[in-house]
């Protein structure tokens, strides 16, 4: 006996999506695959460890869980009647940086506690009541010391990773 296949029959799916994006704030899309009918698309929420069941749709983009702060891994794969893709690279997404945490004052050096992801620190003072702020720090420590004179000030300090900025966090100090 013989096993005939016919050219016109769908193949598997071919090849893995790329140019995996955001669409807005929640909807993931990409570049949609030959012979995909539909795709699924995983998240992993621990640098790709381990991954949730595929979220199901029959587009090349679909809304997916995202965070106010935090990291997720996306991948996709296409599927077809013949079953299911490779999927693809993982694709990360950062979502906002916490703000600091621990930002004291002690005998005029200022101390804070580090911000997961974020690669520096802004810190800004004005006289206590206004808003005329000036820049004086801009670095990626989590020190910093300064002596303005007598009066009241309020510093502001909020991290930084590239262009994504995290809350302003303030602290009001008194110098003699």
């Amino acid at each position: 006996s013989y096993l005939v296949y016919d050219s016109a029959i769908v193949s598997g799916v071919h090849g893995t999506p790329a140019n995996i994006r955001f669409n807005g704030s929640t909807t993931l899309e990409w570049d949609a695959i030959d012979n995909a009918t539909s795709y699924g698309v995983s998240v992993s929420t621990n640098q790709g460890t381990s991954w949730q069941t595929d979220i199901n749709t029959s587009t090349n983009s679909t809304p997916v869980p995202v965070l106010v702060t935090g990291k997720l891994f996306y991948k996709v794969r296409g599927r077809n009647a013949t079953g299911l893709g490779e999927y693809s690279a993982p694709f990360e997404r950062l979502f906002g940086l916490e703000s600091v945490k621990g930002f004291i004052n002690t005998s005029g050096t200022f101390t804070w506690n580090a911000v997961e992801f974020a690669s520096g620190y802004e810190i800004e003072r004005a006289a206590a009541g206004t808003s005329n702020y000036t820049l004086l720090y801009n670095s990626s420590g989590t020190s910093f010391s300064d002596t303005p004179a007598q009066g009241n000030w309020t510093y502001r300090i909020r991290p930084s990773l590239g262009g994504m900025k995290g809350e302003w966090v303030e602290l009001n100090v008194f110098q003699s």
